[in-house]
């Protein structure tokens, strides 16, 4: 009978566009897949797709209310003791910490990635109280596995975790021959340049900072073009709403695009990619993509993004919150001669492969699996 896992995270879109490779390595390794998550327009797809997953109705990402955290920890009891998995995967942070204490309380063993800290970190008060409930999570999880040196070295200053239970990746890793530039019609250019911005569209990804260095640059270099991609928010004090991105694209600065099917298409038709974030990442899913892609990068020194760069090898790294040195670092790419450009995107791939094939993570995950799913394991866990 074969060893079931479970895979749970906050959102559909997390698992179609970041865990798809896991579950395949797993299924090929001969394990059964299900996955909780909650419902958002990707939920359908992976059912369509023949994926078995179970709805989180229980979970709102934003929600604060100690009623919806009972809630939520009570409907993961409720999945798990139905499901019955031998070992859990666990991903974002209320499913890091309700999920472990759940695994606990029924003897499954679990793993919690951390995969960023996100808006938590920006509230004080949350992110004590998070750090206290990690701390909880993080004694009752066999491993924790971190995306970033800069939020393992946080965890083990604030003695969150244990130092024996922590791994650290590069990341989700990416496919790098699905990820080629060699699928793409066109080669890069350096004049006109097209950049593009990728990201769920909340303001600590940097929009405002993209957006009036864009409108400056348009002034001084008319042909450049700059895209956004991604999803707008109802709150224009989170991020970007329509009413925003409207009078954005009325300027003529920005080229909004809400949804693609395929974001190796965007990134095919654009030549560098831009992410000024100073929101707590783990290592930005995007900019990973754009290196196997072969773009040159611009971003932040900030958690994660640094990761992606090496200042003038390929690309450009500038400080958070800055939209002049964003506009520089913009005026310097558009300013490149081609030659360096190329090497630039060549350096990307480059580093895409050195050291974000998705190939090595996938190898720490099934070794755990295959650790904690071993009978003599369950053995010692009971």
């Amino acid at each position: 009978m074969k060893k079931k896992i479970l895979i749970v995270a906050n959102l559909s879109m997390h698992i179609i566009k970041v865990r798809l490779s896991l579950i395949k390595a797993l299924e090929d390794a001969g394990y059964e897949v299900e996955v909780i998550t909650a419902r958002d327009k990707y939920f359908d797809v992976l059912i369509g797709e023949g994926y078995k997953i179970h709805e989180l109705h229980t979970l709102n990402s934003r929600g604060i209310s100690p009623f919806e955290q009972v809630r939520i920890y009570y409907e993961l009891k409720k999945l798990y003791r139905e499901i019955k998995p031998d070992f859990i995967f666990h991903y974002t942070i209320k499913p890091n910490i309700y999920g472990t204490m759940v695994a606990a309380s029924l003897k499954i063993p679990s793993v919690i990635t951390i995969n960023g800290l996100g808006q938590v970190y920006e509230n004080r008060f949350l992110f004590k109280i998070a750090s206290a409930m990690f701390k909880l999570a993080c004694k009752k999880t066999e491993a924790v596995i971190f995306q970033n040196t800069d939020d393992l070295n946080f965890f083990l200053s604030k003695k969150i975790v244990e130092k024996n239970k922590t791994f650290l990746v590069n990341g989700s890793g990416i496919d790098c021959e699905l990820f080629n530039p060699s699928i793409c019609k066109i080669s890069p250019t350096t004049k006109p340049l097209k950049f593009v911005l990728i990201a769920r569209l909340l303001w600590t990804k940097g929009l405002r900072e993209y957006y009036e260095a864009a409108r400056k640059i348009k002034e001084k270099y008319p042909l450049a073009t700059f895209y956004i991609v991604g999803y707008l928010q109802e709150d224009s004090k989170i991020g970007v709403t329509d009413e925003i991105i409207k009078v954005w694209e009325k300027s003529g600065a920005i080229t909004f695009l809400d949804s693609i099917s395929d974001i190796r298409e965007i990134l095919c038709n654009c030549d560098v990619v831009v992410l000024p974030s100073y929101y707590r990442e783990g290592v930005p899913r995007v900019l990973i993509e754009g290196l196997a892609m072969a773009k040159p990068i611009i971003t932040t020194d900030n958690v994660g993004c640094r990761e992606t760069v090496v200042d003038n090898w390929n690309g450009f790294m500038i400080p958070v919150k800055n939209s002049e040195l964003l506009y520089q670092a913009l005026e310097k790419m558009i300013l490149l001669g081609e030659d360096q450009f190329i090497r630039f995107g060549n350096n990307s791939r480059k580093l895409a492969i050195e050291k974000f094939d998705e190939k090595d993570i996938l190898k720490l995950y099934l070794n755990l699996a295959n650790k904690y799913c071993s009978p003599s394991y369950a053995k010692v866990s009971m």
